[in-house]
């Protein structure tokens, strides 16, 4: 394993008060450069220790699908449990490098939440997502 160079940039510290009650002033740190140990492991990561280690439900969806159809494969392939399609749309779009398949799959998911809190009889919080 190599060493990897950090740059830190400058900045200034606020002021506070410690726990036994000692002002603690403003300062300005100063910029600095050092090297760390490089604490990757070499070669292919283990499914075990992926982040994302949930298997994928295969539904389908593409995002060259007109809206509704795309909808209702996802729906499909969860089997008709709309929770589980919006946060599987919703990991999607958090994982994927595309950027018109996550604005399409972000779109769907708030659909899916949205439709979700309707089924419950709740106000929905989903958040539309931003362009």
């Amino acid at each position: 394993m190599g060493k990897l160079i950090v740059h830190r940039d400058a900045y200034k510290r606020k002021a506070y008060i410690r726990k036994d009650g000692v002002k603690v002033k403003s300062a300005k740190v100063d910029a600095s450069t050092f090297k760390v140990k490089d604490r990757g492991a070499k070669g292919r990561t283990p499914a075990s220790k992926r982040w994302s280690p949930k298997e994928w439900t295969h539904t389908g969806w593409e995002k060259g699908i007109p809206v509704s159809k795309r909808r209702s494969l996802a729906l499909k392939g969860h089997r008709g449990d709309k929770l589980a399609t919006a946060r599987g749309l919703q990991r999607l779009a958090n994982l994927t490098t595309d950027k018109s398949t996550r604005m399409k799959a972000e779109a769907d998911s708030t659909y899916f939440f949205k439709e979700y809190a309707k089924q419950q009889g709740q106000k929905s919080t989903a958040r539309t997502p931003k362009r």
